[in-house]
C-alpha cells in the first residue's frame, strides 16, 4: 500500500499520475490511494484504474482560499489524513508538499511506513511566502526532513540545494517529462486554422498556468508592440485569464485560448512555432524551476524561449534547441524581432531525436533505483 498525500483537489496532475503509474509498473507497489483535498463538484472517491484510486477528504474550511481560514484547512488536513492513513495503514507515503510532511511523519512513527518527502518544487523558497512564513517553514522542514527515508526533487537545481543543505543521502531528481511519444507529432494547422492567422505569420504559444511570476504580463506587454505577422497563443487557465481577455479584445495578434485535455496538449502545441517559458526571477524555487510545459514544448517540436536560469539554460544549451534570455520586455522584442523563419526550423531540426533522449520512460528508471535504496 502506497499512499500520496496531496493538499489540493486532485484531478490531472500529471506528475502523481506517471510516478504512482511507474512505481505500480515496477513493481515498487500494488496499490496506491491518493489522498488529497475535497471542494465542491469533485467526487469523494475516484478509481483512476485497477490499483489507483483518489481519497478526497471532506474537512472543515475545505473551501478557504487564503488567510486564517486556509490554515485552519491544512491543520484539519492533516489531522483527517493521520486518521485516514492510521485506518488503511500503508508501507510506503509519499507527502508532496511541506505543508503535510508532519503527517506523513506521524504515519511513519505510527505504522513503520517509508517516508519519502515528495517536493514540487523548492518548498522553503516559494514565490510570495514572507520573512517570518520562511523563516518558520525553514524551521519546520529541518526538524520534520530528519524523519524522512528519500527525498524526490523536481530539478537538478534544487536536488543539489537539497542535498548541500541537509547532507542528504538518498536524493534523487526525476524531471516532469511525458512520456515518449510512439509517432513524432505532425505539423498541423489547428491553432492557425481556429484564429485565421496567415499562413506565413509565425506563432508562438504560452501554455499553463496564468499567474503572476510566469511572464504573463510580460508577453502581453511584448507582443503588444510587434508586428502583425508575430502572433501569441495563450493557452490555459488562471487568475490572469482576465488581463488576457482585454488584450485580445484590443490587439489582433493576442489570442486566448481554454485549457485542453492532457493528452490533446501535443497536438495543439505542435501546430505553433516557438513556444515561450519565461519564468521571472521572484524567489529562488522559481529561479531553479524546470517546468514540464519546456519538456512539452520541445516534444511537440517547437523550439523554446527560456529565461536564462540555470536548469533551463542547461537544457536549451544541451540540446541548441531554443535561445535563453533575460525575462524582460526588452529582451523578448529583440529576440522576437531577430528571429527568421529559418532559424526556427534549423532549431526545430534539432529536436528531430529528442523524443528517444527526454521522455519519462528514462526518469523512471531513477525512480526505480531510489526506492530500491529505501529497502
Amino acid at each position: 500500500m502506497n499512499l500520496h498525500i496531496y493538499p489540493s483537489v486532485f484531478k490531472n496532475e500529471s506528475r502523481i499520475l506517471k510516478e504512482t503509474k511507474s512505481c505500480i509498473d515496477l513493481g515498487i507497489t500494488n496499490t496506491v490511494v491518493v489522498c488529497a483535498l475535497h471542494t465542491n463538484g469533485v467526487n469523494e472517491n475516484d478509481i483512476i484504474d485497477n490499483n489507483r484510486s483518489v481519497k478526497r477528504l471532506k474537512i472543515p474550511f475545505g473551501n478557504a482560499i487564503g488567510g486564517k481560514q486556509a490554515m485552519f484547512k491544512l491543520f484539519f488536513f492533516n489531522i483527517y489524513t493521520i486518521k485516514y492513513g492510521l485506518k488503511i495503514k500503508p508501507q510506503l507515503i509519499n507527502c508532496h508538499s511541506l505543508t503535510v510532511l508532519v503527517s506523513g511523519v506521524v504515519l511513519k512513527l505510527f505504522t513503520g511506513a517509508k517516508l519519502v518527502y515528495d517536493t514540487h518544487e523548492l518548498e522553503t523558497e516559494k514565490a510570495g511566502m514572507g520573512n517570518v512564513r520562511r523563516i518558520i517553514a525553514k524551521l519546520w522542514e529541518r526538524v520534520l526532513i530528519q524523519f524522512v527515508n528519500g527525498v524526490i526533487t523536481v530539478s537538478p537545481s534544487i536536488n543539489d540545494w537539497y542535498i548541500k543543505t541537509y547532507k542528504l543521502n538518498n536524493c534523487v531528481c526525476v524531471r516532469n517529462i511525458p512520456y515518449q511519444q510512439i509517432n513524432a507529432p505532425s505539423k498541423n494547422s489547428i491553432l492557425r486554422d481556429e484564429f485565421k492567422i496567415e499562413s506565413d505569420a509565425i506563432i508562438y504559444i504560452y501554455q499553463g498556468l496564468f499567474s503572476r511570476g510566469r511572464g504573463i504580463e510580460l508577453m502581453l506587454s511584448t507582443f503588444e508592440k510587434l508586428p502583425i505577422n508575430n502572433h501569441l497563443i495563450l493557452m490555459g487557465y488562471g487568475p490572469l485569464e482576465v488581463l488576457i481577455q482585454k488584450y485580445t479584445a484590443q490587439f489582433p495578434n493576442i489570442h486566448f485560448k481554454a485549457a485542453v485535455a492532457p493528452a490533446d496538449i501535443i497536438k495543439y502545441t505542435s501546430s505553433c512555432d516557438v513556444g515561450i517559458v519565461l519564468i521571472e526571477n521572484i524567489s529562488l524555487s522559481y529561479y531553479y524551476s524546470l517546468a514540464n510545459k519546456v519538456f512539452e514544448y520541445m516534444l511537440s517540436g517547437l523550439p523554446i524561449i527560456t529565461s536564462n536560469f540555470p536548469d533551463m539554460q542547461n537544457l536549451v544549451t544541451t540540446y541548441n534547441c531554443g535561445w535563453s534570455i533575460e525575462p524582460s520586455i526588452e529582451q523578448l522584442k529583440k529576440i522576437i524581432l531577430q528571429l527568421t523563419t529559418q532559424e526556427i526550423e534549423n532549431k526545430k531540426n534539432n529536436l528531430s531525436t529528442i523524443n528517444k533522449n527526454l521522455c519519462w520512460e528514462k526518469e523512471e528508471c531513477k525512480l526505480q533505483q531510489f526506492y530500491k535504496q529505501l529497502v
